[in-house]
């Protein structure tokens, strides 16, 4: 196992990670699956980059400026932020 990526640590952000399950969530009711695939609509993917650094970007500044939860989705800011910029790693690094 020595040079492999220890994933367990993950799990010592269990905090983000359940906010960030929670904010997936929402955006699954928001977004609803793909029809005809069957899989979550994000991963549909053809995003630019600029779209998700964007997004993650408006979400950090609001949260700099103090707001904690987005209206919209209730979910926080970070967690929003956090997912735009696994998508972009994720969706768009393959």
């Amino acid at each position: 196992n020595v040079g492999k990526p220890e994933l367990g640590q993950i799990l010592w952000m269990r905090r983000g990670l359940e906010q960030l399950a929670i904010h997936m969530a929402v955006g699954r009711v928001k977004y609803p699956d793909d029809a005809a695939t069957g899989l979550p609509n994000f991963m549909l993917g053809g995003k630019p980059d600029q779209e998700y650094t964007d997004a993650a970007m408006r979400h950090l500044a609001k949260f700099v400026c103090g707001e904690e939860l987005d209206a919209e989705t209730g979910t926080e800011h970070l967690s929003a932020a956090v997912w735009n910029l696994l998508a972009l790693q994720s969706l768009n690094r393959e």
